[in-house]
């Protein structure tokens, strides 16, 4: 089930999500959820707090971007209460979008070499060092577990964005560009601004 996603800047994508706990009722059909939302939005990757949810999970499908970047390639997974490192390494900057703010995008100057670790859906930990563009893919989407992420300071939470107010839209054709995949690419909801104010 596709579910609605949050704009910046609501309340819930400046908050430090929460722990997950093994007992989570619905965890597994939340994670199907999140990737349908994510698949919807042609988008490699998801975090909870962008489907309304304060919690430590995200999911990844970096697959379509591996004839570009190798090391995406077959790259689909869950993290649940992900432990990232920065290790070290000159900072790349490259465009980056995000679901939670559909049409914009910044230059996000990143290391892209990181140490993880997580816990797949069924709980077992995995630990990984990644590079290149995965390692973006993961910060980017690790930020928003933080309260973190390409929000704009000017946006109150005041003028936040929620599903329950928002208004479908059909999606225009764009031009595929992979930098901007990071997150993703478009959203199925549209804030109802005031006249003569974007929502940003």
């Amino acid at each position: 089930m596709k579910l609605p996603v949050y704009l910046y800047g609501h309340p819930v994508l400046r908050k430090k999500a929460e722990t997950v706990a093994p007992d989570r009722e619905g965890l597994k059909e939340l994670i199907d959820n999140m990737f349908a939302t994510m698949y919807a939005s042609e988008g490699v990757g998801l975090a909870a707090p962008q489907v309304g949810l304060s919690e430590r999970i995200v999911v990844i499908d970096a697959s379509p971007l591996g004839e570009n970047f190798p090391e995406c390639a077959g790259r689909k997974f869950t993290l649940i209460n992900p432990e990232l490192t920065v290790l070290d390494g000159e900072k790349v900057t490259r465009e980056e979008g995000c679901l939670s703010l559909p049409g914009l995008s910044e230059n996000v100057p990143r290391v892209e070499h990181i140490r993880l670790r997580w816990l797949d859906d069924d709980f077992t930990e995995h630990e990984e060092e990644i590079s290149g563009f995965l390692a973006r893919i993961v910060q980017h989407e690790c930020d928003h577990l933080e309260g973190k992420g390409l929000h704009r300071p000017h946006l109150a939470d005041t003028q936040a964005a929620h599903p329950l107010q928002a208004q479908k839209h059909s999606r225009r054709p764009h031009p595929r560009r992979l930098p901007r995949e990071v997150c993703a690419q478009e959203t199925t909801v549209k804030p109802q601004a005031p006249k003569g104010r974007i929502c940003a």
